[in-house]
């Protein structure tokens, strides 16, 4: 498989790092789980839709093939078929200790292997059924982190079996007993001789409720863009924009009405609502009741009542840049490289600070220091303008607007320093 591309084992995040295009196949094997976040359901389910092929076996691949393959996803192998009959369910049937990576050096045994085992000592006749039975009911009670060939050994001399039949099993016959492994190399040759089918999408490819905010989070989270050897998340940068960029609010506040005005869309598709104040009456919102907990007072004097709609539309829209179904907002204007640079640069500095002064991290950040920068930054001299600034940027609230400026503050001083002003 020349063009193959080898990864570590997946993890939360993984399938958006790597991004497959349309056409690609990904063949999932192992994956992480316990102490960090599992390959969820819902990325696999977003490659599926954009076209990938995604294959699983042997282990957390097998899971998820298990429970996906009615949705498009295929499962391989022996471990796939026990989960997708309902023969085992428990998914630390297949979970292992390992090391660090690159090796993983794996330092407990699968309970799908020490099933084998069992098995084929059954089948010859080494051991009986009922204790073959009694050895599975004990590994099932033993933590993951403690099964292994030696330690089953142990349990079984202690019931009068000869010593070592189940590491000299492991030892002879390994392709025998090790099924992960084995369904693995089943699962790559079927991949390398592979071809793409043209089956026709399952029926949940035409409903896109499914694609939830959660997911429109993680895609942001996790998708990056690369500056020298520095990997930025889209979040990040766009986190910088609603924060920095002179021309955001007006950015997110167009897209929001557009929104709205689709929202109040004649049934039949005859008719688009254009007309912010016809926007807010569709969506029973009452402009003049709602100037008081909406609009400042200066606003609520001088606008217009169409600006004024606009302006509490804009303000009443509960979905942020970061989770909105309309991720375009992003790149209307491009990568947007000073926001790429800035985010960039922020991260350099924040790991920085944090290894070098870790009294000075980003997390040892006052709420009223981050609270004043944003005054200055947005020209909002009250706690009342600056909720709406951060509504009009795109933020469901002050608090989630000081949060992401909290990444950015540090490089803020730094170039505070570079024109002469003192570190706070």
């Amino acid at each position: 498989m020349p063009k193959a591309v080898i990864h570590g084992p997946a993890g939360h995040g993984d399938l958006f790092r790597v991004a497959p295009d349309p056409g690609d196949m990904v063949l999932l094997i192992d994956g992480h789980y316990h102490q960090s976040g599992a390959v969820r359901h819902k990325e696999i389910l977003e490659f599926l839709w954009r076209g990938v092929r995604i294959v699983g076996c042997a282990s957390m691949g097998a899971l998820r093939a298990a429970e996906l393959h009615t949705l498009g996803m295929e499962g391989v192998g022996e471990v796939f078929g026990l989960y997708a009959s309902g023969a085992i369910d428990a998914d630390d049937e297949v979970a292992v200790a390992h090391g660090e990576g690159p090796e993983y050096r794996r330092v407990s045994e699968p309970l799908v292997n020490l099933r084998q085992a069992l098995q084929l000592l059954t089948e010859r006749e080494s051991i009986t059924a009922q204790t073959a039975a009694e050895a599975l009911s004990y590994l099932q009670e033993l933590p993951y982190t403690r099964r292994s060939w030696t330690g089953l050994d142990r349990w079984m001399q202690s019931r009068g079996e000869p010593a070592g039949l189940v590491t000299s099993l492991a030892k002879t016959e390994a392709d025998l007993v090790d099924v992960k492994k084995r369904d693995a190399l089943q699962a790559l040759g079927r991949c390398a001789m592979a071809v793409v089918p043209g089956t026709p999408a399952p029926a949940w490819h035409t409903d896109s409720r499914w694609r939830t905010a959660f997911l429109r989070t993680w895609q942001m989270d996790f998708s990056t863009e690369a500056v020298e050897a520095q990997s930025v998340p889209r979040s990040l940068v766009l986190s910088f924009r609603q924060l920095y960029e002179a021309g955001f609010s007006a950015l997110w506040q167009r897209h929001v009405l557009e929104q709205a005005s689709r929202a109040c869309d004649n049934p039949s598709g005859t008719k688009k609502v254009s007309d912010p104040l016809d926007s807010a009456a569709g969506l029973g919102i009452n402009v003049s009741a709602a100037q008081s907990d909406w609009l400042t007072q200066n606003e609520s004097e001088s606008l217009s009542p169409t600006d004024q709609a606009d302006r509490i539309i804009t303000r009443v829209y509960r979905k942020n840049p970061q989770e909105d179904s309309a991720l375009g907002i992003f790149d209307e204007r491009g990568s947007s490289p000073s926001a790429l640079t800035g985010a960039a640069e922020s991260i350099a500095i924040n790991e920085y600070m944090a290894s070098t002064y870790p009294d000075r991290s980003i997390y040892q950040l006052t709420e009223k220091t981050l609270i004043e920068h944003l005054s200055k930054l947005w020209d909002a001299p009250d706690q009342s303008a600056l909720v709406h600034a951060a509504h009009d940027r795109g933020f469901r609230s002050l608090e989630d607007a000081v949060e992401a400026a909290r990444h950015f503050y540090l490089r803020h001083v730094a170039s505070d320093d570079e024109q002469g002003n003192s570190y706070r």
